[in-house]
């Protein structure tokens, strides 16, 4: 795929993003304004990045283990 293919598919999908939709229609309907999208996209971004530290701080399961609750029993 040439670099131009690959700026043009992600500007498309960019277009369609569902959670600058759902923003694009809370704001139309004047549920949020730009302060309240951002305190929200704050609170996502701190979400995020306390489960990814608490993921990090996790000790890795046991090699015994790595099967289970893989699949219903």
């Amino acid at each position: 795929m040439k670099p131009a293919d690959v700026a043009e598919f992600y500007h498309r999908l960019a277009a369609r993003d569902p959670i600058e939709l759902h923003y694009r229609k809370l704001q139309g309907s004047g549920l949020i304004d730009n302060a309240a999208r951002e305190a929200m996209a704050n609170e996502i971004a701190d979400e995020i990045s306390r489960a990814f530290a608490a993921a990090e701080a996790a000790p890795f399961p046991e090699p015994a283990t790595v099967g289970v609750g893989l699949y219903a029993d």
